[in-house]
């Protein structure tokens, strides 16, 4: 007898993994199944009846009470499906341990998908398929869910960029946390609750529609009842920051393209025709929602990134002359940043009066890549100036990134700023920062200044760098050709800014590459290069430093 629980499944790239119900005579490898239960040819359905398959193992399984086979791929098990004329999902298990000795299952699915593509252009989706086998009897899959198949047609002159679409129900779960019976799931009756009834596919990458271009995508749901109606919302933008809202209801109709409501275990079909005409048209509205500060939320990765462009691209607000640099940001959730790069937040740009307040939250799993700006490379969150309130910020797996070609630029780089153009005032916060990776994939830059809070800094008598309570951890592979100032923390205070470093900790590696002569490579603890000692009070470093890979020792 074995138990084997699946784990959870990544999209693209990432291995997704199931859980089996126990008391199974045979060994189920971990992996990804593969099916599509229904697919759609304009709007008529194909049933999950219609597989056809082959089982290269030899044991049957049954979908639905419908017997087809499984087959392997690169030692992979799929359920083998036809082509289908829009896209494939992929359905894990989410089983809890308790569903080993009984056939209760608790199933949870997120209010929020990303949506991604893979290689071969198929959308790979997260969403809940129960697998069970008893003794010798043959693998037994329920689907507990449906999916939106939603047709997204431009019809307008220009280029679109599709932010999200959600979907609400009017009365049925569409995501949260519920529990069914395998053997009855058709007691399963509606949830009325606000929080599991609306689901949002977000496209953390730009999905671009040119002008009268179209895309098929899918929203997995968790309807638990029949005759489904809900309310779709699509929220786009173009490359000038305007931005648009499209909202209709479907269901409860006669016509299947509009009206048609959607079923348990059904793949519903809407078409979305964008057009500043159209029935619905599209309808001006602001990339973000505001607080009762009139401060603009960012509340999801996507609206980050959004952001970002806003303020460094001086889009304006849709329907009016304000632009998104002239406005106060706050970040109010916690952000993961996976499969998204950003670009050094301008802080010339950005209005000096203005600030985007992190809030003491964590943004993980953030790539950011060097831009060449005003004949410098810079690579930081913020460039010029911090335009916000950072204490309390956390930085987990940052990746930074240089990409520049120009080997005879100078590139500053540092978690927080790249380069301070001046102090005003002291820099004083705590921050924690963990650099997983530094990356080069191009040519060295002729000077470079790291440290994992600011590149470089200028001097400015009277005015202190004051960092306290901040952990630092980084792995850095940096590289330069001319002159190198790289510390722990800062790469390089110019003039006599007194820095103070209280309780601090800081561990780590810097790999260095450097070409040039010894006397100009500045590799110290803390700062890589400043006119002084700075203050450590309570503070450790612990970070390890080689150079064209041979370890030296700094002080």
């Amino acid at each position: 007898m074995c138990n084997r629980l699946f784990q959870r499944l990544v999209c693209i790239c990432l291995a997704a993994f199931c859980g089996l119900l126990a008391g199974c005579e045979k060994e189920v490898p971990y992996g990804m199944i593969e099916l599509c239960f229904e697919h759609m040819s304009g709007n008529a359905k194909v049933a999950v009846e219609d597989l056809t398959s082959e089982w290269v193992e030899g044991d049957p399984v049954r979908v639905n009470g419908t017997s087809t086979k499984v087959v392997y791929i690169g030692g992979t098990p799929y359920l083998d499906a036809p082509a289908q004329d829009v896209n494939h999902a992929v359905y894990p298990a989410s089983l809890t341990t308790d569903a080993l000795t009984s056939d209760q299952v608790s199933l949870t699915l997120p209010p929020t998908y990303n949506y991604a593509v893979g290689n071969d252009g198929r959308q790979l989706l997260e969403t809940p398929l129960a697998a069970r086998s008893s003794g010798s009897e043959p693998m037994e899959f329920k689907h507990l869910t449906a999916a939106l198949c939603f047709h997204v047609v431009n019809e307008t002159d220009a280029p679109l960029i599709i932010d999200e679409i959600t979907a609400t129900s009017d009365r049925y779960q569409l995501c949260g946390q519920i529990s069914v019976n395998l053997a009855d799931i058709e007691s399963v009756g509606p949830n009325a609750s606000s929080d599991n009834r609306s689901v949002t596919m977000a496209f953390p990458s730009d999905l671009t529609l040119e002008a009268a271009a179209d895309v098929y995508v899918m929203l997995p749901i968790l309807p638990v009842g029949n005759d489904n109606h809900f309310t779709i919302r699509l929220k786009c933008h173009n490359s000038s920051g305007d931005s648009w809202k499209f909202e209709r209801t479907q269901g409860g109709g006669a016509s299947d393209e509009v009206d048609r409501s959607i079923n348990r275990n059904e793949l519903a079909y809407a078409a979305l025709r964008l057009s500043t005409s159209g029935e619905p048209p599209l309808s001006s509205t602001p990339l973000f929602t505001s607080d009762a500060t009139n401060r603009y939320k960012i509340q999801t990765p996507k609206e980050f990134s959004l952001m970002v462009q806003a303020i460094n691209g001086s889009w304006h607000i849709s329907g009016g002359n304000t632009y998104y640099k002239d406005c106060d940001f706050t970040i109010v959730n916690d952000l993961d940043m996976t499969g998204i790069t950003i670009k050094p937040i301008n802080g010339k740009t950005m209005n000096s009066s203005k600030e985007i307040n992190f809030n003491g939250k964590t943004i993980s799993n953030l790539t950011i890549e060097s831009e060449l700006i005003e004949n410098n490379y810079q690579c930081g969150l913020f460039y010029y100036a911090i335009r916000g309130d950072v204490n309390g910020l956390t930085l987990d797996n940052l990746s930074l990134k240089h990409t520049g070609a120009d080997g005879s630029k100078a590139l500053y780089m540092g978690g927080i700023c790249s380069y301070i153009n001046s102090l005003g005032s002291n820099i004083d916060f705590n921050a924690n920062i963990d650099i997983s990776n530094v990356a080069f994939t191009t040519t060295p830059p002729n000077s470079l200044c790291f440290g994992a809070f600011f590149g470089y800094v200028p001097g400015k008598s009277g005015v202190s760098v004051n960092l306290s309570s901040s952990t630092v951890e980084l792995h850095a592979d940096i590289a330069s050709s001319n002159f190198l100032n790289a510390g722990a923390l800062i790469g390089h205070i110019a003039g006599s800014t007194s820095s103070i470093f209280k309780n601090c900790s800081v561990t780590g590696e810097i790999n260095a590459q450097f070409s040039g002569s010894t006397g100009n490579a500045h590799l110290k603890p803390y700062i890589g290069k400043y006119n002084g000692t700075p203050a450590t009070k309570g503070s450790s470093n612990e970070v390890t430093f080689t150079l064209n890979g041979s370890p030296v020792t700094v002080n």
